[in-house]
């Protein structure tokens, strides 16, 4: 697995993210912000809005091989 952040270019947080590809990641994201209220209440930043598979929307950069081979959330980080 590798792990990959994610940051809408409105510059109101990052995620960070385990997975096979960028592809997978983004994915991920989408499920986890745009179908799930816990998300929303989480993030009153419209997360929800975002195109997550958009990069002029939200980057996406490499950040590490890992050794685990659960996918999944590391940080879900919000800033005011």
């Amino acid at each position: 697995m590798k792990i990959w952040k994610l940051t809408p270019v409105n510059g109101s947080g990052y995620v960070r993210i385990r997975a096979p590809s960028e592809m997978r990641a983004r994915e991920i994201a989408f499920k986890s912000f745009v179908s799930k209220e816990a998300h929303r209440s989480t993030h009153p930043t419209d997360w929800q809005n975002l195109s997550w598979q958009d990069a002029k929307q939200v980057t996406c950069i490499l950040e590490e091989d890992d050794i685990s081979d659960e996918e999944g959330f590391l940080d879900i980080v919000k800033k005011e």
